[in-house]
């Protein structure tokens, strides 16, 4: 098992980045505009509004740095350790209490890189770390994989993601390559979360931090694509993670 980095400070044009793009991705996916302009017809206050909608921005970058911060943690894990078993990651997963601490993240998890002649040692590996009836999908020959091996809580939905090739599909590649590149956290843009099936409705998107070997960020690009090992990574349905935010 590859040992993970010391995550960088995400710069300010980045963290920008993350609030304003999660803000309007969840304008038009969960409501927000309806939902301030409900909460604003008996304060036509211009002032009142700006700073409502301000807060609403404070929250979302407060919000958007604690996921990063979640996912700097379990980057941390596979630090720790050589080999990080199915039980060491349930364990670590279940001792963070998402469900209180991080409302409105769908799952924590770990994607593991490997190239086609790799794929037989892997899948054999995280058989014997604790990972059962592995099987990378979708089929097809690419330069290079980087499948879902642990994936909590794993219940109904988050089960039917086990074994993605996470690169195979250009929106989460796009995001993938920018993490790696950069060595920072990285969003990705507007997709179909594979948790929720064909049919899915609501609009998700994923955070990734990057896992590279050797316990550091390697100091150019060229070095960073080479000891890349994976990602920690969290999917988010927007629906649920504005319905979090708005609450609070």
């Amino acid at each position: 098992m590859a040992r993970n980095t010391d995550e960088s400070e995400i710069p300010e044009g980045r963290r920008r980045y993350l609030w304003l793009w999660v803000l309007l991705s969840g304008l038009a996916a969960t409501g927000i505009t309806a939902y301030l302009i409900q909460k604003n017809l008996d304060a036509k206050n211009e002032e009142r509004f700006r700073e409502q909608s301000f807060q609403i921005e404070r929250t979302i970058n407060a919000r958007m740095e604690a996921y990063i911060g979640l996912l700097r943690g379990g980057a941390g894990l596979f630090a720790a350790s050589d080999e990080v078993t199915l039980e060491d990651f349930r364990g670590f997963y279940e001792r963070l209490n998402i469900p209180k601490y991080y409302p409105g993240i769908q799952g924590f998890g770990f994607t593991v890189r490997s190239s086609p002649a790799q794929t037989n040692a892997l899948l054999r590996q995280f058989t014997e770390l604790g990972v059962k009836g592995l099987r990378i999908w979708p089929e097809g020959n690419r330069a290079e994989y980087h499948t879902i091996v642990y994936l909590e809580p794993m219940d109904a939905r988050n089960t039917l993601a086990l074994g993605y090739d996470m690169f195979s599909e250009p929106t989460r590649r796009k995001a993938m390559e920018r993490a790696r590149d950069e060595g920072t956290a990285a969003l990705s843009g507007k997709v179909r979360l594979v948790q929720e099936g064909p049919a899915a409705e609501h609009p998700g998107f994923l955070l990734y931090v990057p896992v590279y070997r050797g316990g550091k960020i390697p100091g150019t690009l060229a070095e960073r694509r080479e000891a890349l090992a994976g990602y920690v990574y969290a999917p988010f349905r927007a629906v649920d993670l504005f319905d979090a935010m708005l609450r609070e």
